[in-house]
């Protein structure tokens, strides 16, 4: 027998003021009421799924308010049975597998007759390989009452038991409820709609203006059942994470897979990026001889006032107008900033003992090699004349027509001292020197529209490679791991909000729900480990870079990152579990 006594139900308004409830053994009670009256939250205080808003509660002589939270997880995990309407099965598991599970959640052994027995004693004829999942509704329910027999429970709830139903299946549920409760002196409680079946109830309390009545009842005692008093063990969580790795195991795999390989190329390029910058990044720069060339969009030459704008715009950077002249043998004189060329760039030093300064003059390979054994060459136009010494040749790589370089401000003397003043004379291009990648896409972005870089067109697919592997990128791809982490686990969690609520339905309590989910996570955590170092080795294998030191660093990473994205996944989780309320899942249906 059961005994509730100054009930008060507030979720989250007054739903019941101080009532008293009596349920006895070998009886069907049945609760009636309004739609939105409070009966699904009155059915889980009694499940002691709610929040024990009662003053006391006697089950069978043992007043069950005054036990620990613990005590009362066993309590209900060993005494109660509470079926909703709508049932919480593990939908991939087998009908044998359901009933293996519930076995062993309740310590109890049955073979393949006992189990058949089972399926009989409620009217179930299926096959025990069929998915629970492909169960009809009146099938769902029954296998679930199947399941709580197995936990010979002292109390049955029925939340709506007979909603969606037809009547031959309604009829079929009704004689299983009157078996529980007169062939096996159970205590039975039905919440429902249905008035066609309310006649056979042998108890009845209705809720009507806030107050619980007994409109029909016996006043004849019974005797009480037997309490239960198995203890929890881990064993049947163990083989739920089986079960769900054993359905899930493709999902797992591919999504541990997907996370290494994002993992991986994070840390390859993260411990490999400065190298690649480092030496792609001046290849880069030496190709352009560490400077670039502004024109036109148009093609027309800019004008001293355009060229003062461009200026301005560039503030960080030091820009020249593109001074070269020829003369009539088409030999080409450029003017140079200290920047443009160092020495690598020198084939041979045709002055002996000469330090690389300002006052250096170099001279293409191939004007060297017409200049023969001359140590000078006079450089005539119609604007001037002059006799010029190199000291220093370059390869043919960097400069290829027949050209001489002095400095710039040496090329500025020279012109000024012909009377030509370089502030009011247009110029075809601008030069701008740099340093680094970074100052092409910083020139790049402040430079106006109607001018461009002439490197650009030919190079921009080799300046993008290397903005790939920056910081910046590292940071987004490291942000976006978190977070499709974080909205995947929110997924799955929405997924297994059903299975939490059914361990909860079964007592399990939090603590070793978390355990369960830590234990199933610890298989995605070692295949994420191990499938995450083998990419980085192969990445490292793949680019011919076998740095003992970086795969050792990236292999630490690996353990730190994986160990950290695993304790915000179980931090996720047991967030989420402590969150998921059985009442509030069930409020809509009141």
């Amino acid at each position: 027998m059961l005994v509730i006594n100054n009930m008060q139900l507030k979720h989250p308004i007054t739903l019941l003021n101080k009532s008293n409830l009596v349920i006895k053994n070998r009886q069907i009670t049945g609760i009636l009421g309004d739609s939105g009256t409070g009966k699904t939250t009155l059915l889980h205080e009694i499940a002691l799924l709610g929040y024990h808003q009662f003053e006391s509660y006697v089950f069978n002589d043992t007043d069950v308010h005054t036990l620990s939270d613990n005590d009362k997880n066993d309590f209900l995990r060993n005494n109660i049975s509470f079926i909703t309407q709508d049932i919480y099965l593990l939908d991939k598991l087998t009908v044998r597998e359901t009933i293996e599970f519930y076995m062993m959640l309740n310590n109890v052994e049955y073979d393949c007759e006992d189990i058949c027995q089972l399926l009989d004693y409620v009217n179930l004829d299926i096959d025990l390989s069929t998915s629970v999942n492909n169960l009809s509704g009146g099938e769902r329910q029954r296998l679930y009452i199947a399941c709580e027999l197995i936990k010979d429970s002292q109390l049955y709830i029925f939340d709506e038991p007979f909603a969606y139903l037809d009547q031959n299946n309604i009829n079929i549920l009704f004689e299983v409820i009157k078996k529980l409760a007169y062939e096996k002196n159970k205590m039975v409680i039905i919440s429902t709609h249905n008035h066609n079946i309310v006649h056979n109830f042998d108890c009845i309390y209705k809720i009507y203006n806030h107050e619980l009545n007994l409109v029909k009842g016996s006043d004849d005692n019974y005797l009480n059942g037997n309490l239960n008093n198995c203890l929890l063990s881990f064993k049947p969580l163990k083989y739920y994470v089986s079960l769900n790795l054993k359905y899930n195991k493709w999902k797992v795999i591919t999504m541990s897979i997907l996370l290494s390989v994002l993992l991986a190329i994070t840390l390859f390029i993260s411990n490999y990026t400065d190298n690649f910058q480092k030496y792609y990044g001046e290849s880069l720069i030496n190709l352009l001889n560490n400077e670039l060339t502004i024109i036109s969009v148009d093609g027309h030459e800019i004008t001293p006032r355009q060229y003062d704008y461009i200026d301005k715009m560039l503030i960080d950077y030091k820009i020249v107008k593109n001074l070269q002249t020829k003369d009539f043998n088409d030999v080409v004189l450029c003017g140079y900033l200290p920047e443009h060329f160092n020495e690598k760039d020198c084939y041979e030093n045709i002055i002996s003992e000469v330090n690389i300064q300002q006052s250096d003059i170099y001279v293409s390979y191939s004007l060297h090699r017409k200049m023969k054994e001359a140590g000078s060459y006079s450089f005539i136009n119609n604007d001037f004349s002059i006799t010029i010494t190199p000291s220093k040749v370059l390869f043919p790589s960097v400069a290829d027509k027949l050209a001489i370089y002095i400095p710039y401000n040496q090329y500025l003397k020279l012109l000024e001292s012909h009377d030509i003043n370089m502030s009011f004379v247009n110029t075809d291009s601008i030069v701008v020197p740099i340093s680094s990648i970074d100052d092409i896409n910083k020139i790049d972005n402040a430079l106006p529209i109607n001018y461009k870089i002439v490197e650009m067109d030919e190079l921009s697919m080799s300046i993008r490679a290397t903005q790939l592997f920056n910081n910046d990128n590292i940071s987004k791809i490291v942000i976006f791991i978190i977070l499709f982490v974080l909205f995947y686990k929110i997924y799955e969690i929405m997924n297994l909000k059903k299975d939490i609520i059914l361990l909860k339905i079964q007592g399990i309590p939090n603590k070793m729900i978390i355990i369960t989910k830590i234990y199933q996570e610890i298989f995605g955590l070692i295949l994420c480990v191990a499938t995450t170092s083998a990419s980085i080795i192969l990445l490292f294998l793949l680019f011919n870079i076998l740095l003992i030191n970086s795969v050792i660093t990236s292999l630490l990473y690996v353990v730190l990152y994986n160990t950290v994205l695993y304790v915000f996944v179980i931090s996720i989780y047991a967030i989420s579990i402590c969150k998921i309320k059985v009442i509030k899942q069930s409020r809509r249906i009141i």
